[in-house]
């Protein structure tokens, strides 16, 4: 394919079994526009009869191709579709844009995936990215999409917390702790945050009562490395009674 993008309509795995058997080569031409790929496999679905392609190549200088999500090929499930490829190759001058969707590739390819990575040729345009191996009997490196970025300096965090959603929600860096509003008004920071954050004042990360949507600024404060504590409290303070038109919603925040 010279430039082109990769459309699939189709609801219906067996329709499509030959895709288990096709190698795609994107390759530079004349089509100027993004580069496209649907994807319609099920999250965790496999290889077999789950429009599983057997090899795609991002030829050189060829740019981004970006995978999309546009059609329901019937494999949602209230979630978004993904990409399995058994066998996949990002040659110099390509870069492969996740754009939030999950990516499954044969085998222990970890390595190699989290150098693309290193290097721009792997990535996720929206937010960040996580590359790990899943071993036997699944036997596939996983590329997947994460809402907290991992050059975050508290990423590790997130990950010994549980990868909470709230701290990739729109307002909790500015003291949302509940991730609702309150009141007749529609407050985004009032009581019920100030609750949540009283709660589980001085709590450490290994306490297995910690809330981490408490934890506001997403950092331990003190030599005892509390994770709630007065800098929380003090976000809360200062966004005390604001609404969604007096906040940016742009949490979480570059460092």
């Amino acid at each position: 394919m010279k430039r082109a993008s990769f459309d699939n309509l189709n609801t219906d795995e067996l329709d499509l079994s030959g895709l288990s058997s096709l190698a795609l080569i994107f390759e530079i031409g004349e089509h100027v526009a993004p580069c496209t790929f649907e994807v319609a496999s099920e999250i965790d679905g496999g290889f077999s009869d789950n429009f599983a392609l057997d090899g795609l190549t991002l030829g050189e200088d060829v740019g981004t191709v970006q995978l999309v999500d546009s059609h329901d090929n019937g494999n949602r499930g209230g979630r978004s579709e993904c990409l399995f490829v058994c066998d996949l190759s990002i040659n110099p001058g390509a870069k492969l844009d996740i754009n939030d969707l999950m990516l499954y590739v044969c085998g222990d390819v970890k390595d190699t995936l989290d150098g693309w990575v290193d290097d721009g040729r792997l990535f996720n345009s929206l937010s960040g990215i996580r590359v790990y191996y899943v071993g036997p009997p699944q036997d596939w490196t996983v590329v997947d999409p994460v809402c907290f970025p991992s050059t975050y300096s508290t990423y590790n965090d997130w990950l010994t917390l549980g990868k909470p959603d709230c701290w990739c929600a729109p307002y909790h860096c500015d003291g949302d702790a509940d991730g609702a509003t309150q009141g007749f008004q529609k407050y985004r920071v009032m009581s019920n945050d100030l609750g949540i954050v009283s709660s589980n004042w001085k709590k450490l990360i290994d306490d297995a009562t910690l809330d981490p949507c408490a934890d506001i600024d997403h950092k331990s404060q003190g030599f005892q490395k509390y994770r709630v504590m007065s800098n929380d409290l003090g976000i809360v303070i200062a966004n005390w009674k604001k609404t969604d038109a007096d906040l940016p919603g742009d949490c979480p925040r570059a460092e």
